[in-house]
């Protein structure tokens, strides 16, 4: 009977629920079974403005007498000028786009609000512009009474296409814009300079153009070189420019590499003088085509035998 009387003590026991846990609360999880990382939300390519890569182009009135560029004639080839530089090969992989938009967002240029169909707003209406769009990085602190120069400025984006934020691969997304700048879009704007020379100044500014001259700064702290006088310093620039252009070429024929581990001491060199400092591979350096910016093809087992100059 004892027995009998303590089953259902039992079974009730089982039924409820242990002091300090709901009835209805949720089992812990188990130790074992990760919690999964949730997967951030992907930027849009393009839209999120990078300062480092912005372009400045500065117009100017080559005359020393009128000293004034807010002329229709000058305003056309400015105008026409952006256009071109908008329709550059690879410009769109790179301009910033807004959130939803396949299309470059415009460049912040007066053009865009002074000038239509050849012909310049009256000024009074483009000091209301100016008020009511803050013009002043782009005309100066002296309009409307210094007008010598304007200034546009071109925007790019990241992240690049098939890259999920800004900081996805950010040096591989800095080498490939670095390099369409420097092959494509660098000497596309020097030739239109030098093709408007005759009736528009044009200058630029901006990070991307300082490139090279960071590049040999890196070069030569890489290198441990120091030229004392200024003038050999700049001969030296020069030739380094032009092999760093050619070893950015066959960086882009060989997937995977970067101009950093591909730069080699004999960038700064002609090719004879490389010729020199190379002789114990005549057998190579012999070939007419060869010259310095080749040479990260050789062993580095053998850097050590070359005579560098001081």
């Amino acid at each position: 009977f004892f027995v009998l009387m303590l089953i259902p003590l039992v079974l009730l026991s089982l039924l409820l629920p242990v002091t300090g846990q709901s009835a209805t609360s949720t089992p812990e999880p188990d130790i074992l079974t990760p919690t999964p990382t949730p997967t951030p939300i992907p930027t849009a390519p393009l839209t999120v403005d990078d300062p480092h890569r912005a372009i400045v182009v500065i117009y100017s009135d080559l005359s020393p007498v009128t000293r004034n560029v807010w002329t229709g004639k000058h305003f056309w080839y400015i105008n026409e000028f952006e256009e071109r530089l908008k329709a550059a090969p690879g410009y769109a992989a790179y301009c910033l786009r807004s959130i939803g938009s396949e299309a470059c967002k415009a460049p912040s240029s007066v053009v865009n609000d002074a000038y239509k169909n050849g012909y310049i707003y009256a000024q009074q209406y483009l000091e209301s512009v100016f008020t009511a769009k803050s013009w002043k990085q782009n005309v100066g602190t002296g309009y409307p009474t210094v007008t010598d120069k304007v200034r546009s400025y071109f925007y790019f984006g990241s992240p690049l296409q098939n890259y999920s934020s800004p900081d996805d691969r950010h040096q591989e997304q800095e080498e490939k814009f670095t390099e369409w700048f420097t092959l494509t879009l660098e000497p596309l704007l020097t030739g239109m300079q030098a093709e408007y020379s005759d009736v528009l100044g044009i200058s630029f500014r901006g990070t991307p153009f300082g490139y090279y001259e960071n590049l040999w700064s890196a070069y030569k702290r890489k290198f441990r070189f120091r030229w004392l006088d200024e003038g050999q310093d700049k001969k030296r620039f020069l030739l380094f420019k032009e092999n760093a252009r050619r070893v950015e070429y066959m960086v882009s024929l060989k997937p995977g590499s970067n101009m950093q581990e591909m730069m080699n001491p004999y960038m700064h060199m002609t090719h004879q003088e490389f010729r020199s400092y190379t002789y114990s591979l005549a057998a190579d350096v012999s070939k007419p085509e060869s010259s310095t910016f080749l040479m990260w093809n050789m062993d580095p087992t053998f850097q050590a035998e070359f005579r560098f100059p001081p």
